[in-house]
């Protein structure tokens, strides 16, 4: 938690002495168990199509919930023995992130906007099937299932060390 405020006291600070009319490109929104979610990272996968379409007016703040929510899953998921998906789940999931955005062309041109390589989305999508590999074992198929899940999340972040930033 020392880091976490020096780094917030030290963003504050950057962001004082920023001269009128500057931009700022990127910030940190949350801390999850030690990890960093950036702004950055919400346009990614928001660009990307890796988190379900907006149903808010407040798309980013959907998305940030979404990706500290999966940050929190992932863990859970890095603790147990979960089957890797194949490569060619992999690579079906994969082709269906590229179709999202408009085919190859699209997605070729999207990744430098986001600041990811084809093998960081791989890298995610294996993530997110592993994920659901887990989700299915754990919650089999039921008329309640996905209250379970909201339940078992919102225990997650309840034990978890989570710090929203304020903007």
């Amino acid at each position: 938690m020392t880091v976490v405020a020096a780094m917030l006291i030290g963003a504050g600070a950057l962001r004082a002495g920023q001269p009128a009319g500057a931009e700022l490109i990127d910030s940190v929104l949350a801390f999850v168990d030690g990890q960093v979610i950036m702004r950055s990272d919400v346009r990614a996968f928001s660009d990307l199509g890796l988190v379900a379409p907006p149903a808010t007016a407040d798309d980013d703040e959907r998305v940030l919930t979404a990706l500290i929510e999966r940050q929190l899953i992932l863990s859970e998921v890095e603790r147990y023995v979960v089957d890797d998906p194949t490569d060619g789940e992999v690579t079906a999931r994969f082709g269906e992130v590229v179709a999202r955005v408009g085919g190859a062309p699209s997605f070729e041109s999207l990744l430098p906007l986001v600041g990811l390589e084809k093998s960081d989305v791989r890298q995610i999508v294996r993530d997110d099937l592993r994920i659901e590999r887990y989700l299915a074992g754990r919650f089999p198929s039921s008329d309640v299932r996905s209250d379970l899940v909201d339940e078992w999340i919102a225990s997650l972040t309840a034990r978890a060390d989570v710090l929203r930033v304020v903007p």
